[in-house]
């Protein structure tokens, strides 16, 4: 089984760079080492590696302090519904229904036991869905349209009516349609650019940053030499004539 030439210049490379040594981040050396193949400075690429993960941290820990801000604004919600219903309780009211159909169908992140809690019912979590009415709720079209649908399930998203749906199909196709031709023209761009600078006798590595600079890519480094290699047989070839 032949071996990931990308793999194996990245090991080679970082084994050139580390001294052979395992290590999460590169800190030996000065910055801007420049490693062994010609051109790349590696640690460019390292360090715009290393600020994508930190943004990714710094997303997840977004991510965290959303879902504790979630969890701390469901128990105060909780809290009021409680006060609403102890204040039910001493006036020897019952909570209207369309209060509790409303919390039940239209704000999913209330759970129906705090419903239940809230307001006494009887039955607890289990039993919120007799007293909200079980027949499916109407709700807006998330498409915007202000069509009602239904929502046959709380913890359903909330669906579009068909014209909706077929619009948003019809987006989504047309985009796809968009983005792909869009790729297969940088694609193409970017082979005749290569073609091109490879003619006049620059190598794959005095490319690569180049390249990386000019379109979005993870690292066309194993193309690159492939077209070289595709480049130098053609040449070989027409040498022979």
């Amino acid at each position: 089984m032949s071996s990931d030439p990308c793999v194996e210049f990245l090991d080679a490379s970082w084994r050139s760079a580390t001294g052979g040594r395992v290590s999460y981040r590169s800190t030996d050396g000065p910055a801007g080492y420049v490693g062994p193949v010609n051109s790349i400075d590696l640690g460019k690429f390292e360090s715009e590696m290393w600020s994508a993960v930190d943004e990714l941290e710094q997303a997840r820990h977004a991510m965290d302090e959303a879902t504790r801000r979630l969890a701390e604004q469901r128990g105060r919600t909780s809290a009021a519904m409680q006060r609403y219903g102890g204040a039910l309780a001493i006036e020897d009211r019952q909570v209207p229904q369309q209060v509790v159909r409303s919390l039940y169908w239209e704000h999913r992140d209330i759970r129906a036991q705090a419903i239940a809690d809230a307001f006494a019912l009887k039955g607890g979590g289990g039993r919120v869905h007799e007293y909200a009415g079980s027949e499916p709720f109407e709700t807006p079209c998330a498409g915007g349209c202000g069509r009602p649908v239904r929502l046959v399930a709380r913890t359903s998203n909330v669906p579009t009516c068909p014209e909706c749906a077929a619009r948003i199909e019809a987006e989504r196709q047309a985009h796809f349609r968009e983005v792909a031709l869009h790729h297969q023209k940088e694609r193409e761009e970017r082979e005749e650019w290569a073609r091109r600078q490879m003619l006049e006798g620059r190598t794959p590595e005095e490319l690569y940053v180049e390249m990386t600079e000019r379109w979005v890519t993870g690292g066309p480094l194993p193309w690159l030499k492939d077209l070289a290699a595709e480049l130098e047989t053609e040449e070989r070839g027409a040498n022979l004539f």
